[in-house]
């Protein structure tokens, strides 16, 4: 048969195409598998870093007993959430026998939805606090200088400073930021050294599993939908006041 050649650089391409579908393919698959043998609840979180937070705080809030009642899956970032969504999300109701819980970090601007059991939720945002992504927003900044203090490479600081914007002079407020390359070490030391105080925001995740877990026979799904997605639109737009705010000129 008559061949045609082809360039090594549009086969490198195809090649890296299909590692990532099939890399994707087993990903679902493995999902697909996990929650239809699911024995409890599972709830979804975008990395390793929530997951050991979330288990310190059930410590230190006495929740530990809840979280024995779901299991924790830690996944690559808002992408992996939403392969899982996109992957469970039409499986027929009889497979998906327990409920399941795709938690986004704050910064996250999709809708709540449910699913059957499935429910897409995110982190509740905290305004007044310095960082504005990630599970991080929930520490004040209080807690942040004094893990600082142990070590300053945990955040990066962008200082105040002024700039042109459309030939006006604007503001920009000062910047707190995770190092990424300290991530996970400011996680251990806040897990080692936090107290109740310092975590004390990570009670609403509680909150928030309690509603859906054992939710209230009072409220449909649909009604509990509702009036979580109206409490993620006000957060939503305390953030773009925040930010409003941040650009205008003192």
């Amino acid at each position: 048969p008559k061949g045609q050649l082809i360039d090594p650089k549009e086969f490198s391409e195809f090649a890296n195409a299909y590692q990532a579908f099939t890399e994707t393919s087993t990903f679902l698959d493995d999902i697909r598998r996990a929650v239809k043998d699911a024995q409890k609840p599972i709830l979804f979180v975008e990395g390793i870093t929530d997951e050991k937070y979330i288990r310190r705080a059930a410590k230190l809030f006495g929740q530990e007993l809840m979280l024995e009642k779901i299991e924790i899956r830690d996944n690559n970032g808002k992408s992996g959430l939403t392969k899982i969504w996109s992957g469970i999300e039409k499986l027929p109701p009889d497979l998906v026998p327990q409920r399941m819980v795709l938690l986004y970090d704050c910064e996250y601007k999709g809708k709540f939805e449910n699913k059957g059991n499935i429910f897409k939720r995110k982190i509740p945002y905290q305004g007044s606090h310095p960082i504005e992504k990630g599970i991080e927003n929930l520490f004040s900044k209080e807690t942040l200088e004094r893990a600082c203090e142990d070590k300053l490479a945990f955040i990066d600081i962008d200082p105040e400073r002024k700039k042109r914007h459309r030939g006006e002079m604007i503001t920009v407020a000062e910047e707190w930021t995770v190092n990424e390359d300290e991530k996970t070490n400011l996680c251990d030391w806040l897990c080692e050294n936090g107290t109740k105080e310092d975590f004390q925001h990570f009670s609403k995740i509680f909150d928030l599993l309690q509603e859906i877990l054992e939710p209230k026979p009072s409220l449909s799904d649909d009604e509990s939908s509702q009036v979580e997605q109206n409490s993620a639109e006000v957060q939503s737009a305390s953030m773009e006041t925040r930010r409003d705010e941040q650009n205008i000129d003192h």
